[in-house]
């Protein structure tokens, strides 16, 4: 995977970062925690599909059990949560 594809699906955590201050700024603790939740679930899906697509094309060059793919995938998935806390913190 390109170096710069990687950079490009890391920034999209960034951006949701800031509307995170921006919802505990608007609404509170709250709001803080629900943009949390439904960014983290956002971001991990896309990342997810977006990341398996690749991942499976790449696939039928190599010979590399797909199992570890789908615990990286789900290490991806999972790493939003903590991710957007350490960035967003408000």
């Amino acid at each position: 995977m390109p170096l710069l594809d990687l950079a490009a699906y890391g920034g999209y955590v960034f951006l949701h970062a800031a509307v995170q201050v921006l919802a505990a700024a608007a609404g509170g603790t709250w709001a803080y925690y629900a943009a949390l939740a439904w960014g983290a679930l956002c971001m991990a899906v896309f990342l997810v599909k977006t990341l398996k697509r690749i991942l499976f094309s790449q696939h039928q060059y190599s010979t590399f059990d797909m199992n570890k793919y789908n615990y990286i995938l789900l290490l991806i998935a999972a790493g939003q949560i903590p991710m957007l806390l350490l960035l967003g913190g408000v």
